[in-house]
């Protein structure tokens, strides 16, 4: 596993994202506060303006186009995680590769282990 990481950095990156999107929105939520705050320092602008664009194109809120979506469940984001993980084993290329190689190396160690919940992980990550 260390191996397909160190040669792999952008594997970590991926990974990392996808454990994020499993957290519930307030343990997922001092993460995005962290981010929000280095925007707001990357765009601050001392005559009090803010970037200079999208400026006069609405007050935002509900758009017609917006997706709304179900309230937050711990098997709707596992679902969302494992949907993540099988886009990227389908796609062409090395993060394919890269992806469908650390699945074997996640299902290899979990045989090895007594849990049902194990099991059923393995299961899953089948895909």
């Amino acid at each position: 596993m260390q191996a397909l990481l160190s040669a792999n950095p952008s594997l970590l990156n991926q990974l990392r994202g996808i454990y994020t999107s499993t957290l519930s929105p307030s343990d997922a939520n001092s993460t995005y506060e962290s981010n929000q705050a280095q925007d707001r320092s990357r765009s601050y602008n001392p005559r009090g303006r803010g970037r200079g664009r999208g400026r006069g194109r609405g007050s935002g809120g509900y758009h017609a186009t917006t997706e709304r979506k179900a309230p937050w469940s711990q098997e709707g984001a596992d679902e969302e995680a494992l949907t993540a993980i099988k886009r990227t084993r389908n796609r062409e290329g090395r993060e394919s590769l890269v992806m469908t190689e650390f699945v074997r190396i996640v299902n290899e160690s979990l045989a090895g282990s007594a849990s049902p919940t194990a099991n059923g992980v393995a299961d899953s990550a089948e895909m």
